[in-house]
């Protein structure tokens, strides 16, 4: 029987590693890294934990050199100023901010321009209010639209349509709970259509795999085949 996830970590030298424990029914211990910087330890029931331990353990000289591989493809935070000028994207393309003075507060997209109307124009940290509220309102309305449109389209493969929530993460696109839920980061609205369909749906197959099996993989490439086309695109992107 399949035991409820455990979080654990162990010191290496001067590297502190933690991870997320799986039991299975199964033989085999494996270890996972997966790009977004977790650790997945799957083991067989019953097995001691100081066993997994040090299994972990001979493992973490590995455990830390694809760590730092996948850091180098992490979503670099970018530091904006919020003036006129500068360049923001929604859905793939990109707008210049103009800042205009008016009575009203609102964001407005007129191609090439993302215009944000408030009395003072020169006060950045009011423009940065107003522009974060506007792409949190626009990622609630694309990305619970897109999850209408890819449930639709898995033909069953889910039991149930999943909830979806939307936040500001600082290192991840997207994660999902064992309670049909999925977290979604503000930021992905900028990405094109096809860069979001595939986080929505790489969460929606971890409802059913809760790692990356071959069954996760698999379930992945039929339900968006060229995934990794839009995975490369997210892995070069930075997080606003």
């Amino acid at each position: 029987m399949k035991g409820e996830p455990s979080s654990h970590e162990i010191n290496f030298g001067r590297e502190r590693i933690s991870f997320i424990l799986i039991h299975g029914e199964h033989d085999r211990f494996q270890v996972t890294v997966r790009p977004d910087m977790t650790v997945e330890v799957q083991a067989p029931v019953g097995k001691p934990l100081e066993a997994i331990l040090m299994r972990v353990r001979k493992r973490a000289s590995w455990i830390i050199k694809q760590l730092r591989f996948f850091k180098e493809f992490q979503p670099r935070a970018v530091v904006k100023q919020f003036v006129s000028g500068e360049t923001f994207r929604y859905l793939g393309r990109q707008y210049r901010l103009k800042a205009v003075s008016s009575k009203e507060r609102r964001v407005h997209l007129s191609r090439p321009f993302l215009i944000v109307f408030l009395p003072n124009p020169k006060n950045a940290v009011a423009v940065e209010l107003l522009i974060r509220h506007w792409y949190q309102e626009r990622a609630k309305e694309v990305f619970n639209s897109r999850l209408d449109v890819l449930y639709d389209a898995t033909k069953g493969r889910l039991q149930s349509k999943p909830t979806l929530r939307v936040q500001r993460m600082i290192r991840r696109w997207g994660s999902c709970t064992s309670q049909n839920l999925i977290v979604l980061n503000t930021s992905l609205v900028q990405a094109p259509i096809r860069c979001i369909d595939y986080v929505i749906v790489h969460e929606m197959c971890h409802l059913s795999f809760h790692n990356h099996s071959r069954k996760f993989w698999k379930l992945l490439t039929r339900s968006i085949p060229n995934w990794e086309v839009a995975k490369r695109h997210l892995e070069l992107t930075s997080i606003l």
